[in-house]
């Protein structure tokens, strides 16, 4: 080999080096940016859930007889279509 093929392959090895450094850079970078991203659908998700439930408790408080019969009517009619 000559002195310009050792020089190519050293540049060529440094290059590569230089190229696994930067795909590890990106690669913490994707993991960060998708947990965050989970993070915050999770987050999103959750406050989604909470106002329905919230709602359904404070009905129940103002009118426990009619939920306490909607709830026995529901599983009445429940219980009627598991025997069919």
């Amino acid at each position: 080999m000559n002195r310009s093929d050792v020089a190519d392959y050293e540049t060529v090895k440094e290059d590569i080096a230089a190229l696994k450094h930067q795909m590890g850079e990106l690669l913490t970078h994707v993991k960060a940016a998708a947990a965050g991203s989970a993070e915050g659908l999770y987050t999103g998700l959750r406050r989604e859930a909470e106002e329905p439930l919230r709602s359904v408790a404070e009905r129940v408080k103002k009118k426990p007889v009619e939920s306490v019969l909607v709830a026995l009517a529901v599983g009445y009619v429940f219980g009627r279509l598991m025997r069919s």
